[in-house]
């Protein structure tokens, strides 16, 4: 039961953009399963929202035709979809804890790290909503960021080791928890949505080859011997989800040393032959936007002034951020790995009171 998949080699982006399904043991593959995850939904940030939308589109399309008394143009949504459509994608390390500044890789404490690309599984509700998934996950960011004897203040260090650790607890509690499963109306399910009995073995995958969802990036040569090309084990749930961040984050980070090349481009613009060149160039783009934003604001009823500036700022914003992520290609070239430290967040959770309970704590 525990034998691995043999697909072909996989690059980092195609390990991220739904390839980490070809890659859970067969043993994995019925865990999840059985707890009511489809392989096929776990992936980055992007990849994991896109199967959400998916879901929540036909469920709406669905309902919208019955409640209209017309033929649904839809197949009706499996409880497996009625789930998903009900999630979030949820980071399975909270996202302020690598990057202060969502979407901001300057903002990165960890180099690589990506709010798009992290890996991440779906969670269902939002993160106020009482009893949901996606709530427990929050909650559990902010007690465990506090560290074991909840004195941990925002902007601290919070060490490699006990993200780790912290990580692998908080994916446990949301996979494992048969109550909260019911609770959410997770329950047992088969690739791609189906009734619970279909095969749960090999490969579980939903549309494409892995090769189709890598795009471009699927002819960069693949390393065989890298976490996101080995099997992803387990004996629960969270351990075989745990198991995938973990390729995951290494993916991510590979990713960004593979780009290094088009980010220096990116940064330095089309004609730049040295880096020295490439600051004139991110100092012209930063300036046009200055001047861009003060036009807009003497004529703030004026939209082409609004729009000029606001693509001035969006060039500029790029060009340093993909400088950003060259600079951290470069970083993890030269040897840098991980596990990295992080940092606390803002969210943290206040000091614990005299009843060794936070306020997070009492929230939930």
């Amino acid at each position: 039961m525990g034998s691995a998949p043999t697909p072909p080699a996989q690059t980092p982006v195609s390990f991220l953009r739904g390839g980490a399904a070809d890659m859970f043991s067969a043993e994995c593959n019925a865990a999840l399963l059985k707890a009511g995850y489809d392989p096929a939904w776990f992936g980055s940030y992007n990849h994991t929202a896109k199967q959400i939308r998916a879901a929540k589109d036909q469920c709406e399309k669905f309902d919208e035709a019955v409640k209209a008394g017309t033929k649904p143009g839809v197949p009706e949504p499996s409880p497996a979809q009625r789930y998903l459509a009900s999630c979030q994608s949820g980071h399975l390390t909270q996202n302020a804890v690598y990057q202060t500044e969502r979407g901001n890789p300057c903002s990165n404490v960890a180099p690589g790290h990506s709010d798009t690309e992290f890996p991440c599984m779906p969670q269902a509700g939002h993160a106020m909503q009482q009893g949901g998934e996606h709530q427990l996950a929050t909650v559990h960011e902010q007690n465990s960021a506090a560290g074991p004897d909840g004195t941990r203040t925002a902007g601290q260090k919070y060490p490699a080791s006990q993200i780790e650790a912290d990580s692998d607890e908080r994916t446990r509690k949301v996979a494992n928890d048969q109550e909260l499963a019911q609770r959410n109306s997770r329950q047992a399910t088969s690739p791609a949505g189906g009734a619970e009995g279909a095969s749960a073995g090999g490969s579980a995958q939903s549309g494409g080859s892995a090769a189709d969802a890598a795009g471009a990036d699927a002819g960069k040569p693949s390393k065989p011997n890298e976490p996101w090309n080995e099997a992803l084990t387990g004996k629960t749930a969270g351990d075989c989800i745990n198991s995938f961040r973990k390729a995951g984050e290494a993916a991510m980070r590979e990713q960004c040393k593979d780009d290094r090349e088009k980010n220096r481009k990116r940064a330095n613009g089309p004609k730049a032959k040295n880096e020295q060149e490439g600051q004139a160039y991110r100092d012209k783009l930063a300036k046009d936007a200055a001047d861009a934003q003060a036009e807009s604001k003497k004529d703030p009823d004026n939209k082409d002034k609004q729009k000029r500036a606001s693509r001035a700022t969006a060039r500029s914003t790029a060009a340093q951020r993909a400088k950003c992520r060259a600079d951290q290609g470069d970083q993890l070239a030269a040897g840098a790995s991980g596990p990295f430290d992080g940092v606390v967040p803002r969210n943290v959770a206040p000091p614990k009171t005299q009843t060794g309970q936070t306020g997070a704590d009492a929230a939930f």
